[in-house]
């Protein structure tokens, strides 16, 4: 480890530097994690620094108290300095280590974790689909998504809420309208919360009415059973609501 490092030692100073070159810089602090600890050779100074030097005229310091500096703290140093930081996550990153905020893990998620599934022959398809799924990892996320856990949980949207004037128009309890063209609520299983005081229905979109693209129209049409239970009272002409699609 410590013969990627050249000393450079004068008589009366402490600083330790050393020249590493462009492959050996992120390789340097592997060997630093796995050895555990850095010594500085002598015995007597009661502070060390260490100077490292990389490529395009960068460089960095670290301090230790006594003969060696533990990887905690010499992580924590090294993290605290913006360009080393991102050395140190590029170089986990290669390894194929990621943090949970990183973008780049739901790629290497997609492209990484399985083999890839061809379209056929339909039985080998069918193994590698199964042997994915059935990663602890895939089987997780899978189990996450479908029980809606965060990060896969619904979202909902403030919506406007009226009931049809023409009687025939009007769903039956349980049901709701929906513009034609509205494709994230039609056809869908909606909860719709009161913004107010939490009063919650769930609604089947099953009916449509015709979108006129026009502004100061609804966006759900209820019947006017379901309009009461959830704002309190016969519906004023129009009101709104929070609206989730739950399938």
């Amino acid at each position: 480890m410590m013969g990627l490092i050249r000393r450079a030692e004068n008589a009366g100073q402490e600083e330790r530097s050393a020249r590493l070159t462009s492959q050996f810089w992120w390789g340097l602090f592997a060997g630093f994690v796995v050895c555990g600890v850095v010594f500085f050779g002598s015995s007597n100074a009661r502070e060390k620094k260490l100077t490292i030097s990389i490529p395009n005229g960068l460089s960095m310091m670290v301090e230790a108290k006594g003969n060696e500096i533990g990887p905690k703290e010499l992580l924590e140093q090294m993290y605290a300095e913006d360009f080393v930081k991102a050395g140190l996550v590029n170089w986990l990153v290669a390894k194929g280590y990621y943090h949970v905020s990183d973008a780049r893990l739901s790629k290497a998620l997609k492209m990484d974790l399985c083999d890839a599934i061809p379209q056929q022959p339909l039985s080998e398809r069918i193994a590698r689909a199964t042997a994915c799924a059935d990663k602890e990892v895939a089987s997780e996320l899978r189990q996450m998504a479908q029980r809606r856990d965060v990060p896969f949980h619904y979202t909902g949207k403030v919506v406007t809420i009226g009931v049809p004037g023409v009687r025939r128009n009007v769903p039956p309890s349980g049901r709701a309208n929906t513009c034609k063209k509205d494709d994230d609520l039609a056809g869908k299983r909606i909860e719709l919360t009161n913004l107010v005081n939490q009063n919650q229905i769930e609604v089947l979109a099953t009916g449509y009415y015709t979108c006129t693209g026009m502004t100061g129209t609804v966006d759900i049409q209820l019947s006017p059973s379901d309009a009461r239970k959830l704002f309190d009272g016969p519906l004023r002409k129009y009101q709104e609501a929070i609206a989730v699609v739950l399938n």
